[in-house]
C-alpha cells in the first residue's frame, strides 16, 4: 500500500460556493488527481472539523456543482470525516474537492491518501467566472491563483 498525507485548513479566506437550492455555502480546496495505472485508492480526511469530499471527472464548476460529479462523502470516514474508496482510470483527470460541512465551520485538515499504485494531487487555489451563455454554448474559465505538487510513489 502507498501512502501520502497533506495537510492545509479550510478558513475564513477559502474560496466558497454555494452547494443546494437553499444558499447553503462552505469554504473549499481542489486537488487534481491523476493515476499512472488504473487501480482502487482511499481518499480521507482528518480533522476536528466536519468535512466533506467530493471526486468530480474532468472539471469542477463552483456554479453547478452537481456536473460531473462521480462520488460524495460525509461520514463514512470516523468522527464526522469523509471516506471515499474509488476505482481511478489512468486516462481521466479528477478533481477532489474538500469541502467544510457548512460556511460556519473553518479549521485545519488532513488529507490521507492510499492505494496500490501511485497518485499524483496538484492543489489548485481557483476562481471561476459565472458561466456565459451564446446561442448555442456555454463557457467557462478556470483561473489557477495557486499549484502546489504532491506525489504518491
Amino acid at each position: 500500500m502507498v501512502n501520502v498525507t497533506i495537510s492545509s485548513a479550510l478558513t475564513t479566506s477559502s474560496e466558497i460556493y454555494t452547494y443546494n437550492d437553499l444558499g447553503s455555502q462552505s469554504y473549499y480546496e481542489i486537488f487534481e488527481v491523476t493515476v499512472p495505472v488504473d487501480g482502487d485508492y482511499i481518499f480521507k480526511s482528518n480533522s476536528s472539523i466536519d468535512t466533506v469530499g467530493l471526486l468530480y471527472m474532468d472539471n469542477f464548476y463552483p456554479t453547478s456543482p452537481y456536473v460531473n460529479l462521480f462520488l460524495y462523502d460525509d461520514d463514512s470516514g470516523e468522527d464526522s470525516q469523509f471516506q471515499l474508496n474509488a476505482y481511478l482510470q489512468s486516462n481521466r483527470r479528477y478533481l477532489l474537492v474538500v469541502r467544510t460541512f457548512s460556511s460556519s465551520i473553518n479549521g485545519n485538515y488532513t488529507l490521507l491518501v492510499s492505494g496500490l499504485n501511485s497518485v499524483n494531487l496538484h492543489q489548485i487555489n481557483s476562481s471561476v467566472t459565472i458561466p456565459t451563455t451564446t446561442a448555442t454554448t456555454s463557457k467557462f474559465t478556470l483561473f489557477i491563483s495557486s499549484y502546489n505538487n504532491y506525489s504518491l510513489f
